[in-house]
């Protein structure tokens, strides 16, 4: 009995079991049923009256008395809700009569194929008013135009005259989300080639019906349905005819052949304009108001879609090809791009013609200016090669000149140097040497001595024509002549500081010397054979393959560095030698080593002059002439053995085995200093004293009028004032002065120094790969596969971006210390006149921007791209867009860091300086704050930023015409979907834009390239 009862409660508890999950596809079934019969009951059922259902009368018709007046809207509308095409008024149109039965018939195919109308021979589009033919137009309205006279033809072009219909279609599926292709239907109506002002109905249709499948599912469902209507035509007179033409109406468009609509525009203050891009001609249509809402014919439409549509405002914009009728249509956040409408018609009469003939005016001034550019920069460089020719041979000439003769004498006279001081309110000026003169004859070595702040050096500057901040009088001349534009050319000036590039070898930095200093027409050979024997000369030849060495990197000794300092010099064989105390850093020997080469330069037929502090006392005895300096003024003035017999004779006696030059410093010094002291008590507390820095300088005087024919007087015959700031002949020479080699030739050596330079310094390009290829690792694998879903998918995807632009403008920072650390060097080089300043900036950018500011980015950007699975879509533009902007922005930022570099004179200010003004960028970007939301004071600080730019385009790259869903984990089974068009308006970033914004950054880019080489033109240079 138990086991009997066991068996039954098995029995009964399989039954249950099935009996459930017949119910629950039963369910299932029904519940997709239901669905079903819910939508098919929305399109057939009749709609509510206006008064009952909320903003239900369409295409701008009105409700009055619960009653949507269709007269009121666009033609061609019926229903309820005016939202039906009206295909009796279609059949109106084209006068045709039809039976009950054909209404039947009619109404069939109106549901086979969803709010289409089925039309006659020669017509086409949804209300059958676009014509294909001009018999049809000649069939409705007849032969001949009354107001005209003459015939009329059917308009299949994308040109208004009046009430143009426009059938579109538009391919992309995912614009509008899942309901697949669409098509576009617009209506024009007012508008003529004149430009009248007119309007339009848009319409929005979904093809293949809902909810959207794929086209073999459609096929199948189309199928079945067909099979039922074919069988219903059957019963009709007639039918066969409507069924042929039934289906060759839909073969166009299959397997797209349902029409559901979904929303409409309606656009006022519309107008037609005509322009020509290229060889197209192209017509644009703006409206400029412009109001969409849903057409309540498309089930389950999302509030989300339905607050997107209804947001869409104007103005509207139709940009279409004359030729190929494809278009670019914009309503509000709706883009639509290469739309096809070439089903276009309306009926004509012949005279409303409009030829476009292209206007060849643009076209022939636009040929005229290239060719006129093309004849003017010919004629340029014609020019500019016989001149540079000419004056290659004039150079060349005046340089055999000047070495067949030499400088037999170099003279200065009254040499007066003064300085505009700020004291206690008041400009006062302030004299730093005074009335100096001198004579140097050939092959002799002058000394400058005295101590610091005796005016050694200005004065030096002032015989080598430096420019000075200060106001100079007095006269130079050698040979008898005063100084020319050549002068600067046939000198040598090496300075106190060693300026050689440290990555080149020593015979490397002295052939580029004489490459550029030497007259161009000289043979490779001869330079060759200059750079030898200068070496030679200095006793540095064993050291031609040695490098100068960095701070980094040991190369040379500092003597050896002195030697090659003034090899550089020498390989020009200049007419006078100037030395800023060559001694400084070197111990005794080294000291006397340079000092013993220099008086043999000397004795082979030069003028040497130098500056010293306090040599020893072989390298004393070794200067031929001494000037002594104290306070700006001469102490002594001669040779140098008779500087004992001077001081002996006005009561100051050199003791023996003692350094001459240390007691007559000693005494110098000491004299100056009681001068000062007396000076600061009142005048009558003041004691004379034959101890003060004025009794030497009397003594000097004295000395000088006895022997007034001696070689050190200086007669001249004519007087010249000269003035640093205006006419100052040494500063004639400065400004006036040529370059020994051209520009082309400039560039070339500057390219191929700064090409050995970048390939020696091998580490800067491989660390910055190596950066950007680890960096984009790492951020590929965080985000790899970024999906467009709101709020963490959109987040990463705008984080990665500003990671990008952050990366690249700290990488930047590089150009910083590359043009600092050399700031020194082309200082002193420019200064000696070596190359143009727009020579030597033009060869670092090709150094530093296509290795440095191109290659990055673009490895970076192709292993992020790909990793973080941004757009594709089978179209490469989106990818091309990315890399070309990420290229422009580091080329951008690259420019900024140059220009802080030229300006800032420590690595130190200009760190400093360009990470605030990247914060500053950033904080603007749009990231880190939204610019909608921005105050209206501080909005304009969006402008400025290179980074709002270039996150602008790139993120409106990615996001432009997508779909984006929306899910929150705080609120249970929250799933929607918005135009992605939506999601960039609300976050700052205007898509309308990004043309503008490529351009920006394009002239931005190409600015901040020109300003550097205009700061160091005008504003970086030796001021002394």
């Amino acid at each position: 009995m138990k086991k009997r009862w066991e068996k039954i409660k098995t029995i009964i508890l399989i039954i249950m079991i099935i009996i459930l999950c017949i119910n629950i596809k039963g369910g299932k079934s029904e519940e997709k049923e239901e669905k079903k019969i819910e939508w098919i009951k929305r399109m057939k059922e009749p709609i509510k009256p206006c008064g009952v259902a909320q903003k239900s009368c369409l295409m701008g018709s009105t409700c009055k008395n619960e009653k949507c007046e269709c007269s009121e809207a666009y033609p061609g509308y019926e229903g309820v809700d005016c939202g039906d095409l009206d295909c009796k008024i279609s059949k109106e149109f084209h006068e045709t009569e039809r039976n009950v039965e054909n209404d039947k018939i009619e109404q069939l195919a109106k549901n086979y194929t969803y709010n289409t109308c089925i039309c006659p021979e020669g017509w086409e589009g949804p209300e059958c008013k676009i014509c294909r033919t001009d018999e049809a137009c000649a069939d409705r309205y007849g032969q001949l135009d009354p107001t005209t006279n003459t015939t009329y033809k059917c308009n299949k072009t994308i040109v208004n005259y009046y009430n143009k219909i426009f059938d579109c279609r538009y391919s992309e599926l995912s614009i509008l989300g899942n309901i697949g292709p669409i098509s576009i239907m617009a209506q024009c109506e007012g508008m003529t080639i004149n430009g009248t002002i007119g309007k339009c109905l848009v319409t929005v249709d979904a093809i293949g019906g809902y909810p959207y499948k794929k086209p073999e599912e459609q096929l199948s469902q189309k199928n079945r349905k067909r099979k039922i209507v074919e069988d219903k035509l059957k019963h009709y007179p007639g039918g066969e005819t409507l069924k042929r033409k039934m289906m060759e109406s839909n073969k166009e468009t299959y397997p797209k052949g349902y029409r559901l609509p979904y929303f409409y525009c309606l656009m006022d203050e519309c107008k037609q304009e005509f322009y020509h891009k290229g060889d197209d001609v192209k017509i644009k249509y703006q409206c400029e108001k412009a109001s969409c809402d849903e057409s309540y014919r498309y089930p389950e439409i999302s509030d989300t879609m339905l607050d997107i549509i209804r947001s869409a405002e104007g103005p509207g914009i139709y940009d279409c090809d004359y030729k190929t009728g494809k278009c670019e249509i914009d309503i509000g956040v709706f883009q639509f791009l290469d739309v096809d409408c070439s089903r276009s018609g309306e009926c004509v009469s012949s005279s409303y013609t409009y030829e476009f003939h292209k206007s060849y005016l643009a076209e022939i001034i636009s040929g005229g200016v290239l060719l006129g550019l093309i004849i003017v920069t010919f004629t340029f460089t014609l020019l500019y090669f016989i001149y540079s020719k000419i004056r290659d041979y004039r150079i060349l000439k005046r340089w055999k000149e000047l070495n067949e003769h030499g400088a037999n004498k170099f003279e200065f006279e009254n040499i007066t140097y003064s300085l505009k001081l700020w004291e206690n309110g008041f400009f006062k000026r302030k004299c730093i040497i005074e009335g100096i003169s001198g004579v140097v004859g050939r092959g002799k070595l002058l000394a400058l001595m005295g101590s610091s702040g005796a005016g050694k050096t200005t004065l030096l500057d002032i015989l080598s024509g430096r420019r000075k901040v200060g106001q100079t009088t007095g006269e130079l001349k050698i040979n008898g002549e005063y100084v020319t534009s050549d002068y600067k050319r046939n000198i040598g000036y090496v300075t106190q500081d060693i300026n050689l590039m440290g990555n080149m070898t020593v015979y490397e930095a002295i052939m580029f010397s004489a490459n550029l200093r030497l007259p161009i027409l000289i043979s490779k050979k001869e330079k060759k054979r200059r750079v030898m024997e200068a070496m030679e000369a200095l006793g540095i030849h064993h050291l031609k393959n040695r490098r100068i060495g960095t701070a980094l990197k040991r190369g040379i000794s500092g003597g050896e560095k002195r030697r090659v300092n003034i090899a550089v010099e020498l390989v020009i064989s200049p007419q006078v030698l100037f030395l800023d105390e060559p001694t400084t850093g070197l111990d005794s020997f080294n000291a006397l080593k340079v000092v013993q080469c220099l008086k043999k330069l000397a004795e082979k037929g030069r003028i040497v002059i130098m500056s010293i502090h306090q040599p020893r006392t072989q390298v004393f005895t070794l200067c031929d002439e001494l000037l002594l300096l104290s306070e700006g003024k001469v102490v002594y003035s001669g040779p140098t053995p008779d500087v004992l017999d001077h001081f002996a004779s006005i009561g100051y006696e050199i003791p023996e085995a003692t350094n001459p030059a240390d007691i007559i410093l000693d005494i110098v010094n000491k004299a100056a200093k009681r001068q000062k002291d007396n000076e600061t008590k009142p005048p009558h507390e003041r004691i004379p004293s034959l101890n003060q820095l004025s009794f030497l300088i009397s003594k000097f005087q004295e000395r000088r009028d006895r022997h007034f024919e001696s070689e050190q007087q200086l007669l001249l015959n004519e007087k010249r004032s000269v003035n640093t700031k205006s006419t100052s002949s040494v500063n004639v020479a400065m400004r006036g002065a040529t370059y020994s080699t051209s520009f082309y030739s400039q560039f070339y050596y500057l390219s191929w120094r700064a090409f050995k330079n970048f390939i020696r310094n091998w580490l800067l390009l491989p660390l910055q790969i190596g950066v950007c290829v680890g960096m984009a690792l790492i951020l590929g694998i965080s985000l790899w596969k970024t999906p467009l879903i709101f709020p963490f998918g959109i987040q990463n995807l705008l984080g990665s971006f500003f990671f990008t632009c952050s990366l690249l403008g700290f990488l930047c920072m590089t150009s910083l210390e590359l043009f600092i650390a050399e700031r020194a060097i082309y200082i002193a080089e420019r200064a000696n006149c070596y190359y143009n300043s727009w020579a030597y900036y033009f060869s670092k950018i090709i150094f530093d921007l296509i290795p440095l500011r191109v290659i990055p980015p673009v490895i970076f950007g192709s292993i992020t791209y790909w990793m973080m699975g941004l757009r594709y879509d089978g179209d490469i533009s989106y990818f091309v867009t990315y890399m070309v902007v990420i290229v422009l922005f580091n080329i951008l930022m690259g420019g900024i860091c140059l220009v802080i570099a030229t300006m800032s004179k420590t690595v130190a200010m200009a760190n400093m300086i360009t990470i605030i003004l990247l914060f500053y960028f950033m904080l603007f970007s749009g990231y880190l704050s939204n610019s909608t939301h921005l105050p209206d004071y501080l909005i304009w600080n969006k402008y400025l930023s290179p980074f709002s730019y270039t996150m602008e385009i790139l993120f409106s790259n990615q996001l432009l015409n997508q779909f984006v869903h929306i899910k929150l984990n705080s609120i249970k089974n929250f799933d929607k979907t918005i135009l992605a068009n939506i999601v960039l308006i609300e976050l700052g970033f205007n898509y309308h834009q990004i043309s503008f914004d490529m351009v920006i950054l394009v002239v931005l880019s190409f600015v901040f390239m020109l300003i550097p080489g205009f700061l160091l033109h005008f504003f970086v240079y030796e001021k002394r």
